[in-house]
């Protein structure tokens, strides 16, 4: 009886050693895991801030592109207004040359 715990020893010890080869490789996809969470985590908040700063970019642009659309709205209606007038002014001259009047042809 003696000599059997010996013959089970060696067995128990070979488990033992696989059971521990199996918790190292767990330990070490454990680790892995960990850190690619780490590094998706910062490049997360990477990503937040970059957004953060290019949507202030973009409303500042915003803002420019809209005073631009507002000055150039602006500048169509004066010449709009600008148009209208020399086009009264040719309707009245027109009128005072058909009309004969020429101090108004000299006035126009």
């Amino acid at each position: 009886m003696i000599d059997e715990p010996d013959a089970v020893a060696p067995a128990d010890a070979s488990q033992s050693r696989v059971h521990t080869l199996e918790d190292n490789i767990a330990r070490y996809l454990d680790i892995t895991a960990a850190v690619l969470l780490s590094i998706a985590t910062v490049a997360t908040a990477w990503c937040v801030y970059q957004a953060n700063g290019w949507g202030g970019e973009q409303t500042r642009a915003y803002a420019e592109a809209s005073s631009h659309r507002i000055e150039s709205t602006r500048a169509y209606n004066r010449s709009m207004q600008v148009l209208a007038i020399d086009a009264d002014l040719f309707m009245q001259w027109v009128a005072a040359f058909n009309a004969g009047d020429q101090q108004l042809l000299t006035f126009y």
